[in-house]
């Protein structure tokens, strides 16, 4: 019996050293998603890591609303080219002889041709035809087969109550014109032979003429052409002026 109670002594203590203390005070062993929410809840107050917020529910509508479509820029509108800027001006003049010379004028504003002559005609009802249409200058501009510029000049003098026709004729560079030397005899009313013969030189790619138009009662116009169409123009009537100083660049203004 003695025998017995001592194996049965020596066999509980034996047990007892070799089995793991976890089973008795239920410590464990540590898993590694207990330890990984442990350590983010450690890092969370520790201010390291910011838990994710919830969504808002306005947050698409947000992110709609701050989109901008390209009508709702505001981008700067096209340019006009010469030609349509030319035409808005001239119809800008049309518009403004009747308010500010009192004149009434037949030419309709969508015409597309700022032309003297459709102007003059437009007022022929109130002033009449011109009594003298005299012109200033003109000039004709030439392009060589060499690709050399040639500029013919035609300016009218005032002498002693005679008119006198002058020619002018330059060689166009890019440092400007460089005068080209003619006799008196060429220069002095030129014939229209001898400016044919200039002319034939080249290929015309400019012609410009400068005209003063008198009426009757004191009315002047004033103009400059390009190429046919009206660039500058100014008209006076009864101590009042419409000026359109460049119909290419700029409105007309009265005063």
């Amino acid at each position: 019996m003695k025998n017995y109670l001592l194996v049965l002594v020596l066999g509980l203590s034996i047990y007892l050293v070799l089995t793991p203390k976890d089973l008795f005070f239920g410590t464990g062993v540590k898993s590694t998603s207990s330890y990984s929410e442990t350590e983010s809840l450690d890092s969370v107050a520790a201010g390291q890591t910011q838990l994710p917020l919830p969504p808002k529910g306005n947050d698409l509508a947000d992110a709609k609303s701050s989109v901008v479509t390209l009508s709702e820029r505001n981008l700067p509108s096209p340019s006009l080219n010469v030609t349509e800027k030319r035409l808005q001006n001239f119809q800008s003049l049309l518009h403004k002889i009747g308010p500010c010379l009192e004149l009434k004028n037949s030419l309709s504003l969508s015409s597309n041709e700022p032309k003297i002559d459709n102007l003059l005609s437009s007022l022929q009802g109130d002033l009449g035809d011109p009594v003298i249409r005299s012109e200033d200058w003109t000039s004709t501009e030439i392009e060589t087969p060499s690709q050399e510029k040639k500029l013919i000049k035609i300016e009218t003098n005032y002498e002693n109550e005679d008119i006198v026709k002058k020619l002018k004729y330059f060689n166009v560079t890019n440092e400007g014109l460089i005068p080209i030397d003619l006799s008196d005899e060429q220069t002095t009313e030129p014939t229209s032979t001898f400016l044919a013969s200039l002319e034939s030189e080249g290929k015309v790619i400019k012609t410009e003429k400068s005209e003063r138009v008198f009426y009757q009662n004191g009315e002047e116009v004033l103009y400059t052409e390009s190429n046919g169409l009206i660039e500058f123009i100014e008209i006076s009537r009864q101590g009042k002026t419409l000026k359109c100083p460049s119909l290419e660049k700029s409105d007309c203004t009265c005063r």
